[in-house]
């Protein structure tokens, strides 16, 4: 029985592939199609084999998996020579019962166990009726996540309104400020880790959640995506999908585009809150006294003079405007 392998007429014109060289195109392709391809998208590679079907030695073989594998299309072992096709289940949907079971039985031969962890939670995102009762789980949390999960879903309505308030809680707790660098060591994240993650340290996914997060890695990216849900986990609200989200829409604003990017303005953010609003007060300034002038006894004998000529003025000209009366008494003291 043939088995056929279906390419969308429009990965031509799709934006990685045109910027692709003839050889990258011609490599990608066999990744899609070769006779190893199975139905979850993940398989084991024959580097010896693949070099003789592409014409190439295994030197630029392993060459382009690592390429790719860079360009985060894929990920690989080379301990079990298993390669996961990463989007192969979006743009390969086919959700029946048939397919579910050879899924199912694709998943239980898998070694690499992130790898198999990673297709469980695509499959419940993309909603593929696998039997993931029959699907051992190495971490044994079944029971507790699930009981989280009813817990959490009582109160999902309240909580999935809330985002975060201010700029303070956007950033993580656990950066060493000494090294710049965040908790988690540089890698290449993809939705698999994202679900993972949330699944370990949240709660179970249920299909929308699932598709939540799978709209965050879209449209923020797997990075920033997993950070946000570690720092939302440091600040208890990781059980609100729109206060990750939340996080996410303003680091977008701020022009975030890695972990490091946070990080580095976690930085500046710590270092302006310490620096002082106001300038301190000279000591000098502080203990000044500003004194009024001292007069003579015979200045202050004119000046009482003065004061009383300007009272009888002022009452001999009652009949004056206003005008008039200060104009007599800008004379008077002028002269």
């Amino acid at each position: 029985m043939a088995i056929y392998r279906q390419i969308q007429i429009d990965f031509w014109q799709d934006n990685f592939v045109t910027d692709l060289s003839a050889e990258d195109r011609y490599f990608f392709i066999y990744l899609l199609t070769n006779s190893n391809t199975s139905q979850s998208g993940v398989y084991q590679i024959n580097v010896k084999l693949a070099a003789f079907e592409l014409g190439w030695d295994r030197e630029q073989v392993n060459k382009l998996i690592k390429r790719f594998v860079e360009y985060g299309k894929i990920e690989f072992d080379e301990t079990t020579s298993e390669i996961m096709i990463v989007n192969w289940l979006k743009y390969n949907k086919a959700t029946s019962p048939k397919v579910a079971k050879v899924i199912d039985r694709e998943i239980k031969s898998i070694k690499n166990e992130h790898f198999k962890d990673t297709l469980i939670q695509l499959c419940a995102l993309y909603g593929y009726p696998i039997d993931t009762v029959s699907i051992p789980n190495r971490n044994n949390n079944n029971n507790n996540n699930q009981h989280n999960n009813n817990n959490n879903n009582q109160h999902n309505n309240q909580n999935e309104e809330e985002a975060p308030a201010s700029s303070v809680s956007m950033y993580s707790n656990t950066t060493d400020e000494n090294s710049g660098e965040p908790s988690e060591a540089t890698k290449i994240y993809s939705f698999g880790d994202v679900a993972t993650f949330y699944k370990e340290n949240v709660r179970d996914l249920n299909h929308h959640i699932g598709q939540r997060l799978g709209y965050m890695v879209d449209e923020y990216g797997a990075e920033l995506t997993y950070y946000a849900i570690q720092v939302a986990i440091e600040k208890g609200e990781a059980s609100k999908i729109n206060y990750i989200e939340g996080i996410l829409r303003i680091w977008k604003e701020k022009n975030h585009k890695t972990i490091d990017d946070v990080v580095s303005a976690n930085k500046r953010f710590i270092a302006a809150s310490k620096i002082k609003k106001s300038e301190p007060v000279p000591e000098w300034l502080g203990n000044q006294e500003v004194k009024a002038p001292k007069l003579s006894a015979e200045e202050e004998a004119d000046l009482d003079a003065e004061r009383q000529k300007l009272l009888a003025e002022l009452a001999a000209t009652k009949g004056l405007n206003q005008n008039g009366i200060a104009a007599s008494l800008v004379k008077r003291i002028g002269g």
